[in-house]
């Protein structure tokens, strides 16, 4: 008797057996090598790392901080004045209403005005000395935990403090409420963080400012305009970004490292980069950091980022532009995980922002040794180079185009400015205050009489 056949299994069937048994041998393969090419870009952008900044790692950066004692930490002063602010109160807004601040810097503020400014500032009367006390602590270090942002309520409450003192006449005390203001932000001291010290850079162009406006008024003593001049052009000078990029940096790689060995969740670190969102966005990204050596390459991205941005901050900031517009550039062709970890349109931004407050304190220092050059021998200088050794150690350079700071003489005054981030020598817009300028009047010019008739009443 015959056996029957035995049939060949059809080509399909087997293709199907190939098929289950090839993929997850792929899958495998892919999952390794992802991971291990994600390992070497995370060890050459480590390299790298260190051989550009041997002591980047957050650890090093809190390690080489110096220690301030608590007598000289101006930091203690502004968080004793800010507890004895009321909460959510402004001076500012109350003295709005008086239109003091729509005054120019040469003109007086009438009787009600002054009135004005100072019910602004009872409620906060209470907190005005230790607040004062920080016109002669210029060093500073938060303690940790303490909110920072709690440098912009002391800075209102000194800010207005300047203006009445301003507006009576004692214009030595309101360049020492000028001074008060830049160490409220100095009060961060070295801070590794961008939002701490874009507070100190703000609390400089606020001094900057209200000193521009004590001017206005008056003759202020000799040591009163060196010692303002001194901490302005001091400011103008700090290297403040690189060092805010470089805790950028170094608190990233932290987070990113904890996450890469599973003790910090996935959703904590997309709440970490975006702002704690939580969002449909944000978790599809976070969806990303689960396949095969995303954190590692986002780390590595991040670091080869970050490395560029604390490298362009230390160019001399007119040659600052080019690379940061490469920076920009590049994110077209970066994953949606790689743009969360380094936001290049914010950072450029901050940057940008940096370089005007720089030029704005550098103008200002420029300024104050006009003004003493002026009481020294009875007229303006022709130029700013007239004013080193005895004034200036330097004629400060335009952080926009790297070319000294413009100085001209008008019939009312002199003004002191920037070309700005458009490079436009407008000396016009300057005087009228519409740049980034420090403006003195002649003296015969200085405390006119407002142009339009003050708001008589109280609210």
């Amino acid at each position: 008797m015959t056996e029957p056949a035995v049939l060949p299994a059809p080509r399909t069937r087997r293709r199907w057996w190939l098929l289950l048994l090839i993929l997850p041998a792929l899958f495998v393969a892919f999952w390794v090598y992802s991971s291990f090419a994600a390992q070497q870009r995370l060890a050459r952008a480590i390299a790298e790392t260190d051989r550009l900044d041997p002591h980047w790692r957050l650890d090093d950066l809190q390690a080489e901080r110096p220690v301030v004692p608590d007598e000289e930490n101006a930091a203690l002063l502004g968080i004793a004045a800010r507890k004895k602010l009321p909460p959510n109160w402004n001076p500012l807004t109350q003295a709005d209403k008086f239109k003091v601040f729509a005054l120019k810097p040469n003109q007086a503020p009438t009787a009600q005005q002054a009135a004005g400014l100072r019910d602004a500032l009872e409620p906060g009367a209470a907190a005005l000395p230790e607040a004062r006390r920080l016109a002669d602590q210029p060093r500073g270090r938060w303690p940790a935990g303490a909110n920072a942002f709690d440098i912009l309520e002391v800075a209102r409450l000194l800010t207005a403090d300047a203006e009445l003192r301003r507006a009576e006449g004692d214009l030595d005390g309101a360049l020492a409420s000028c001074r008060a203001i830049v160490n409220c932000g100095r009060s961060v001291g070295d801070e590794p963080r961008m939002m701490p010290q874009l507070m100190r850079l703000a609390a400089g162009a606020i001094a900057a400012g209200q000193a521009e406006r004590v001017l206005g008024q008056g003759q202020p003593s000799e040591i009163s305009l060196t010692a303002l001049q001194d901490l302005l052009a001091e400011e103008g000078q700090a290297p403040l970004m690189t060092l805010a990029l470089r805790g950028e940096r170094a608190s990233s790689d932290h987070l990113l490292e904890s996450v890469q060995r599973g003790e910090t969740p996935v959703k904590q670190l997309v709440a970490s980069f975006s702002g704690g969102a939580t969002s449909r966005f944000s978790f599809k990204r976070a969806d990303l950091f689960y396949l095969p050596g995303a954190v590692a390459i986002s780390r590595a991205a991040m670091l080869e980022r970050m490395n560029k941005l604390v490298e362009a901050s230390k160019l001399p900031p007119e040659q600052q532009s080019a690379p940061l517009a490469e920076l920009v550039a590049w994110r077209k062709d970066e994953s949606p995980l790689v743009l969360l970890i380094t936001t290049p349109e914010v950072l450029t931004t901050y940057l940008l922002e940096a370089r005007g407050i720089q030029a704005r304190l550098r103008c200002a220092a420029a300024g104050l040794a006009v003004e003493r050059y002026r009481r020294k021998n009875g007229r303006w200088p022709e130029e700013l180079s007239e004013l080193k050794d005895e004034f200036l150690l330097e004629v400060p350079a335009d952080p926009f185009d790297g070319k000294p700071l413009r100085y001209y003489k008008i019939d009312e005054g002199t003004v002191v400015y920037s070309v700005g981030p458009d490079r436009k020598d407008d000396l016009t817009a300057a005087w009228k205050g519409a740049g980034i300028c420090f403006r003195l009047w002649n003296v015969d010019r200085r405390r006119q009489p407002p142009l339009s008739p003050a708001p008589e009443s109280r609210p």
